[in-house]
């Protein structure tokens, strides 16, 4: 009987299922915003900003790294 009720309020159990929640969005819409931090990086290129070039790079990258480590840890 106290283990129905340590399982039933047992702050770990949310915890874990938040985080998980919030590491599943964040993987799916990392789509987004690698995009969209892409295109400000190639608009600030264009206005003669050289750091816009690297963002715009590197977003691509970053996305396939989240992709990546939301696959392996969370099974998506």
């Amino acid at each position: 009987m106290f283990k129905k009720l340590f399982e039933a309020v047992n702050p770990w159990n949310y915890i874990e299922e938040w985080l998980l929640e919030v590491g599943i969005d964040v993987v799916l819409s990392s789509q987004y915003i690698c995009a969209i931090a892409g295109m400000i990086g190639l608009i600030l290129y264009l206005f003669g900003c050289n750091k816009g070039k690297t963002v715009a790079s590197i977003s691509p990258v970053i996305y396939v790294i989240i992709r990546i480590l939301g696959s392996v840890l969370l099974g998506i």
